[in-house]
C-alpha cells in the first residue's frame, strides 16, 4: 500500500489519525476544515448555476508529454445532453497571447473527456498536424445512475474503465498533451474567448461524489463536495492543495 495514495487506514475497527516513519508524518486522516460542511454530492446541473459557467482550472498542470490520469464518481442528469465535458485544456493557460485583443490562444497539442451519450472519450490532438488520438467507449450509459469513471492518457495508449469495464486504445501516432493547467468540468475557455470558434465551451453537468487526479500514479487533487458556512457557497474541497474551489466561474 503506498500510504500517500490511501484514503482510509483501519489497525483493527479503529481509524488510524496519523501514520510516521521514525519522526517523520508521512500520512495523515484527510479532513474537511470546520468552514465547510461536508457534503455527499454536488449537483452542477441544478438551476442555481444558471447565470453562471461550470467549469474550474484545477491548478494543476503535468510536465510536458506526461501522462494524465483521473477518477471521478458521478452520475448523468437529465439536463444535461448527450456529451458533457470532465477534464479538458484546449484553451488552457498558459498558452496564451494578451498583447492583441482578443487574445489568441495556441492549442498545440490538447485534450478533453467527455462522458456522455457516447459513453467515456478522451481526445489528444496536435493543432499544427493530423495527428488525432481518440478512445471512445461507445456504450451507453444511463441517467440517474452512479458510475465511477477512470482513465489515463499517454502519448500512445489510452486507457479507460467505467465501472469494471475496462476499454482502451493503442496509438501508432505520438501525441503528448502540452504542459497546460487542466480544467476539471470545463474545456479551459469558459467564456469562449476564442474569436475564430463558437461554441467552444462545454460545460460538465453533473452530480458529483468526487474527483481525483494523478501525476505520475500520486494523487495529486482530491476534491470533494463542501458547502461553505459562511455564505451557503456549494463547491470542491481538494484535500491537496487545501484549497476550496467553486464549481463556476461568472460569465463575462
Amino acid at each position: 500500500m503506498i500510504l500517500n495514495a490511501a484514503d482510509n487506514i483501519m489497525l483493527g475497527d479503529t481509524e488510524v489519525q496519523k501514520v510516521y516513519c521514525g519522526d517523520e508524518l508521512v500520512w495523515e486522516r484527510r479532513k474537511i476544515p470546520t468552514q465547510y460542511t461536508e457534503l455527499t454530492e454536488l449537483d452542477t446541473s441544478s438551476n442555481e448555476y444558471v447565470d453562471k459557467v461550470i467549469g474550474f482550472n484545477s491548478d494543476l498542470t503535468p510536465p510536458q508529454g506526461s501522462a494524465v490520469e483521473y477518477e471521478i464518481r458521478l452520475k448523468r442528469t437529465r439536463q444535461q445532453g448527450t456529451s458533457r465535458m470532465l477534464l479538458g485544456n484546449r484553451c488552457a493557460e498558459p498558452f496564451k497571447d494578451t498583447s492583441v485583443e482578443p487574445p489568441i490562444y495556441y492549442y498545440r497539442s490538447f485534450f478533453y473527456v467527455t462522458f456522455g451519450g457516447n459513453g467515456l472519450e478522451d481526445f489528444v490532438q496536435y493543432q499544427n498536424t493530423s495527428t488525432i488520438n481518440r478512445m471512445q467507449t461507445n456504450s451507453a450509459h444511463d441517467v440517474d445512475t452512479w458510475y465511477t469513471v477512470s482513465g489515463k492518457i499517454e502519448p500512445t495508449e489510452h486507457a479507460a474503465k467505467v465501472d469494471d469495464t475496462t476499454y482502451g486504445e493503442h496509438f501508432e501516432k505520438n501525441a503528448p498533451i502540452t504542459a497546460r493547467d487542466i480544467w476539471v468540468l470545463s474545456n479551459g475557455d469558459v467564456n469562449n474567448r476564442e474569436s475564430a470558434q463558437t461554441n467552444y465551451h462545454v460545460q460538465g453537468k453533473f452530480v458529483i461524489s468526487y474527483i481525483k487526479l494523478y501525476e505520475n500514479g500520486v494523487t495529486a487533487r482530491y476534491f470533494v463536495p463542501v458547502q461553505r458556512n459562511s455564505d451557503g457557497e456549494k463547491g470542491f474541497w481538494d484535500y491537496i492543495t487545501k484549497r476550496f474551489y467553486l464549481p463556476y466561474q461568472q460569465n463575462v
